[in-house]
């Protein structure tokens, strides 16, 4: 059983400690980072990235994308705050950020954690 400050990451996965703008790129799909709103106040909050097609959505949700030949609808692609539990993502709905993200990192460790490669 793992101590519950230890995190395992997959091989090839990169922590990047420091703010990054998004015109040099975005980061891996799904995975909640924090990231800064131009705001009027510029704030910082925790969100993922959302490539076209990656996001599923309700059919009666606004403006989602139909992918027909999967038969399932899509969030569009975007900025998406979100909520962790435990470092997992939450099943709550996301919420599309109307506001530009200038920049992204990613989450800090816990105090006292440390990190394993996992190669699985």
């Amino acid at each position: 059983m793992k101590d519950e400050h230890q995190l395992s990451i997959c091989s090839g996965t990169a922590l990047v400690m420091s703010w990054q703008p998004v015109t040099q790129g975005f980061p891996r799909p799904g995975v909640p980072v924090l990231v800064v709103l131009q705001t009027p106040r510029p704030c910082v909050i925790l969100a993922q990235w959302c490539p076209a097609h990656t996001l599923s959505a309700h059919h009666d949700a606004d403006n989602v994308d139909y992918d027909e030949e999967h038969d399932a609808y899509f969030a569009p692609e975007g900025w998406y705050q979100c909520y962790t539990v435990n470092g997992e993502l939450d099943d709550e709905p996301y919420w599309k950020l109307d506001d530009r993200v200038s920049h992204w990192m990613s989450l800090p460790l816990p105090p006292g954690a440390t990190v394993t490669l996992d190669d699985s």
